[in-house]
């Protein structure tokens, strides 16, 4: 292997590393938020949704005086629904991790 073709390839795997690095803050980040109730695993938290109560209660945690309202309407923007039942279906995995890369979170 060239020189060149070898600093293309480690070029490759720099970047699958930084992607796969990110999915790892995803997922780890979405599992603070369910209270990692499903355990470790990806396929268990593409299941799982973050609730109204698991707001609250990171709220609680940050010792944040967070209005019910406000929370509701986070739920409902992340999920991009509103009305009724909005709230209730949560933000699931992937929601979340577009509302984090919006906000500038993850690359």
């Amino acid at each position: 292997m060239t020189g060149k073709r070898r600093a293309e390839a480690l070029d490759e795997e720099d970047e699958e590393g930084e992607q796969r690095s990110a999915e790892e803050e995803v997922a780890h980040a979405f599992a603070l938020f369910t209270h990692n109730r499903y355990g470790n695993g990806d396929d268990a938290h593409a299941q799982h949704k973050i609730t109204l109560a698991d707001l609250k209660r990171v709220a609680r945690e940050l010792r944040e005086d967070v209005d019910e309202k406000v929370l509701r309407m986070m739920i409902e923007e992340a999920n991009g629904e509103s009305g009724r039942g909005s709230v209730e279906k949560g933000v699931g995995k992937g929601e979340f991790e577009a509302v984090m890369r919006r906000a500038g979170v993850f690359g």
